[in-house]
């Protein structure tokens, strides 16, 4: 170090084979210790795919939080669509009992998880792990109940369904039962009555009920005008009651099975309690995944 302290040119610094050869043998343990670490993070990141989709350095940013497990929290979004925040049961923080997505200081969705994800002595990727698996579970078992809830409320109080869904559920949930329910119709209005004249008249009864619900969203009173979220719940709504209206047109000018092809269909099957996804002859399972709520979801 004095020496190259005592040499001021560079060229003539670099060239002594002393400093070649260390240079080497740095830049040699460098490789090998980059080698390492990108089979230590490769380890992680079969752990938890979620890991694949974030650099390194936010990966071993987040795997350096081991002691505190609420740091954490500040690389969620990057993680996962809809969870930008995580509530623990108490304040020594052993158990994740809540995901919540904010959208700024007041506006947010929060899920209570139907079983709490404990942290306290796990790995990081085992509880984040745990959490996704539990964030599915919990969508998929509101989603079940709030379909019960709607056909429920269908036959109690049509005109007001629609309403208590967008106050009870998050924005996700609402789509998804939504579709599940203009599906179930159309199919219920296609064969329920043999006669042609009598099938239209079922879809027109459906037709009805999808324009009062659509009416019930516009006129639905808010005691926050500035409230983003909802505001945001609403209008994806009435963009896919819209798009469903005029699929109703469509059928009644003998053209629904072009226009259901075109439709992004959800039956929750009671049977297997799975929620299945068609798209033209294309079907699958839904991934149960928590997400924020945007303009118009599907």
């Amino acid at each position: 170090i004095e020496k190259i302290n005592e040499e001021k040119n560079v060229l003539r610094c670099c060239s002594n084979d002393m400093i070649v050869g260390l240079l080497k043998t740095l830049d040699e343990n460098l490789e090998q210790c980059q080698k390492k670490l990108d089979t230590y993070l490769e380890k992680k990141r079969k752990e938890f795919p979620r890991f694949y989709f974030v650099s390194d350095t936010e990966v071993l940013n987040i795997l350096s939080q081991v002691s505190d497990p609420a740091s954490v929290q500040n690389h969620l979004a990057t993680l996962f669509d809809g969870i930008t925040n995580v509530e623990f049961e108490s304040a020594d923080k052993k158990f994740i009992t809540k995901i919540l997505c904010a959208y700024n200081d007041t506006a947010k969705e929060e899920l209570t998880l139907t079983n709490p994800v404990k942290v306290e002595g796990m790995k990081i990727e085992d509880w984040l792990q745990q959490l996704e698996d539990e964030m599915k579970k919990t969508v998929k078992k509101r989603i079940e109940e709030a379909i019960a809830d709607l056909e429920q409320a269908m036959k109690d109080a049509p005109d007001k369904s629609t309403v208590a869904l967008v106050e009870k559920y998050p924005n996700q949930i609402c789509q998804i039962i939504l579709k599940c329910v203009w599906t179930s119709s159309v199919e219920e209005g296609r064969a329920e009555t043999p006669g042609k004249r009598q099938n239209k008249d079922q879809i027109h009864n459906k037709m009805r009920l999808i324009t009062t619900a659509l009416k019930d969203m516009i006129r639905s009173p808010t005691e926050d005008p500035n409230d983003i979220l909802r505001k945001t719940k609403i209008e994806g709504l009435i963009a896919i009651q819209v798009n469903q209206v005029g699929v109703y047109d469509n059928y009644l000018k003998a053209e629904f099975e072009t226009e259901k092809q075109k439709t992004v269909r959800m039956e929750w099957k009671k049977g297997s309690r799975e929620l299945e996804v068609k798209i033209a002859d294309f079907g699958f399972k839904y991934f149960y995944e928590f997400l924020k709520a945007n303009e118009k979801l599907i």
